[in-house]
């Protein structure tokens, strides 16, 4: 992979087979592919008594790997919050599934945790009937805060916000900017 990775660019293969076949390295025979480097490279690296290090090597790779998966199926995690008519619509995407959660707007009640007893961060709820939905993981104290204030005044008995238009989307964590930031519309 390696080899294929460097002689699908003209220029680095140039680079690389002229620096292994310069003086310097003092070859008797001329180099002529990259995967001949490689080859005379890894037996450079085991002659040398590196050898001990290959098995670190492969449990490094894999625990990258692994990593990069997690990664890869978290990646279109995201939530919507839409409100239509007396209903606020919470529709959440994790680790390839979704989930749609309903609350009635006069009986919701909105909650933002504080840090503490083992979180690092604060938890923004909503409930409603004994019910209650962890929103916005995603976001930062700010966010968070900010989301949480919105959401007050949309719900509860004396939910102080104009009705919002029918099917208003009030979050959308699922349209990312390019810096990674979700914000509260």
């Amino acid at each position: 992979e390696v080899a294929q990775l460097i002689s699908s660019d003209p220029a680095l293969t140039s680079k690389v087979l002229r620096i292994v076949n310069s003086t310097f390295y003092g070859f008797p025979n001329r180099i002529a592919t990259i995967t001949h480097v490689i080859v005379i490279l890894g037996f450079l690296f085991l002659s040398t008594g590196a050898w001990p290090v290959v098995p670190f090597l492969f449990l490094e790779l894999a625990g990258i790997g692994y990593v990069l998966k997690c990664m890869a199926r978290d990646a279109g995690d995201c939530e919507e919050i839409m409100v239509e008519d007396d209903r606020m619509r919470i529709i959440q995407h994790a680790g390839g599934r979704s989930a749609q959660h309903e609350f009635h707007c006069y009986w919701a009640k909105v909650a933002l945790e504080p840090a503490g007893r083992g979180r690092r961060s604060a938890r923004l709820l909503i409930g409603s009937h004994g019910r209650t939905l962890e929103i916005g993981r995603a976001l930062q104290e700010g966010e968070k805060h900010k989301l949480a204030q919105r959401l007050g005044r949309m719900v509860g008995p004396g939910h102080r916000d104009a009705p919002p238009i029918r099917g208003e989307i009030i979050f959308n964590s699922c349209e990312e900017d390019t810096l990674g930031n979700f914000a509260p519309r």
